[in-house]
């Protein structure tokens, strides 16, 4: 490859990430190639170290400078997965809660069984579950979980919840958009908690009619912004603490993680990593669309992903919080 050429490459890549920037500092997804670019971008952003490396080879000044900015942008966006765990276990007061994606099509209830049964979380949040998987898994759980709710039916499935503690109340978030979002009040000891059990509007590329590609992509986000921002309305007011357990179909750069971020905690991004239990790694992967969110009021201790996904195509994630 010639000089030229390499040197051509290099600044294309900048200069693609300077457009994305801009964008991204402005109008963001209202601009809807953004939603697909927003998936590549961390990778666009890693790619930096290369560039940085290339540049520095053959003394490009300007462009070395460049680099170096990205890679700053981008240990400012994902810099807590990389930090190390350390040796810590889970103290006694830990809350552990499960968010999990059972898949809608999922025949397979033994093997999901098994993946809740294996984490021994206190709260434990599904999505995707149909009535005949609920039909299954309520039964065989019963022991574990006595008290348990179901969400709004759905063709792909529903919210659902299993807890050791007792449930209060529920209602609905966004019922009109998709599956509806499931609020829980439970009691832990006489102490209130709100359990937010939630599945934001997927885009379903495939699906997508490509003559009503920008149409459809356009009103999913606007969708997805709407039950972010419910949620974080509906936190805001709360008087006490809240989890939220969410397969969010959203990305660190994406406008409804922006929405949820501004009011609640990721819980992957804590600085006090623990070792990760048994049966899990911590969570480090910089596109991922499971989370489990605090109010600013609690405090995790880590998010960690499990190594088994019970026929799911989605691996559960295993929150630690420091309960009062």
């Amino acid at each position: 490859m010639s000089k030229l050429l390499l040197r051509g490459l290099v600044w294309l890549h900048s200069a693609a990430l300077l457009g994305w920037l801009a964008i991204w500092l402005t109008i963001n997804e209202r601009l809807w190639p953004m939603v697909l670019l927003n998936r590549l971008v961390a990778w666009g952003l890693l790619g930096a170290a290369i560039t940085l490396a290339i540049s520095r080879w053959h003394r490009w000044h300007w462009s070395t400078v460049l680099n170096v900015g990205w890679l700053l942008l981008s240990a400012y966006l994902y810099w807590p997965y990389a930090l190390p765990t350390t040796s810590v276990t889970a103290a006694p007061t830990d809350l552990k809660v499960l968010t999990y994606n059972i898949l809608y099509s999922n025949p397979d209830t033994a093997a999901i069984q098994a993946v809740i049964e294996t984490h021994q979380a206190d709260i434990v949040g599904l999505q995707e579950v149909t009535n005949a998987q609920w039909a299954q898994l309520s039964t065989a759980l019963q022991g574990d979980y006595p008290y348990q709710y179901y969400g709004l039916a759905h063709d792909y499935g529903a919210p659902a919840l299993l807890s050791r503690y007792p449930i209060q109340a529920t209602t609905f978030l966004t019922s009109d958009i998709d599956r509806a979002t499931l609020v829980a009040d439970l009691e832990i000891a006489g102490t209130p908690l709100t359990v937010v059990v939630a599945h934001l509007q997927a885009y379903g590329w495939a699906w997508i009619p490509r003559t009503r590609f920008s149409y459809y992509a356009n009103l999913k986000t606007t969708q997805q912004n709407q039950q972010a921002q419910a949620i974080a309305d509906y936190i805001a007011q709360l008087p006490h603490a809240a989890i939220v357990l969410c397969d969010c179909n959203t990305r660190e750069v994406s406008s409804s993680y922006q929405l949820l971020d501004a009011t609640l905690t990721n819980g992957a991004r804590t600085r006090r990593a623990i070792a990760a239990p048994s049966g899990t790694r911590k969570d480090r992967d910089l596109n991922h669309i499971d989370y489990v969110w605090s109010s600013p009021d609690l405090t995790s201790s880590g998010v960690f992903v499990g190594t088994a996904d019970g026929g799911s195509d989605h691996l559960p994630r295993l929150g630690l919080i420091n309960w009062p």
